[in-house]
């Protein structure tokens, strides 16, 4: 599943409206779902805050054990860096979230 497919899905999942956004020539500077009206990008894969957010919105559990996390049955190793950590819970999230989001009508 591609990034913009997984955010996509969690946008649906989690009742954020708006448009999946890449800024040209490669800079991804502004990715995310683009909420029009707000001059915004939703993007969970990138904001801890956001990516708690959608966690707790969609009652995600999320679990560490040894050098794993799972949120509901989305299984990731975690790295041993602490910033490298942070994203892969975060994807974990997402990921997890875009499986809701699948399953919606």
């Amino acid at each position: 599943m591609t990034e913009r497919e997984m955010l996509e899905l969690a946008a649906k999942a989690a009742g954020v409206e708006g448009n999946y956004f890449e800024s040209e020539a490669g800079i991804c500077i502004h990715t995310g779902i683009y909420r029009p009206g707000l001059d915004y990008y939703w993007n969970p894969l990138i904001s801890d805050s956001e990516a708690l957010r959608l966690a707790v919105a969609l009652s995600i559990t999320i679990e560490f054990d040894g050098c794993y996390v799972y949120a509901n049955d989305t299984g990731l190793e975690l790295p041993d860096d602490a910033g490298a950590a942070a994203e892969v819970v975060r994807l974990a999230i997402v990921m997890a979230a875009a499986e809701i989001g699948r399953a919606m009508p």
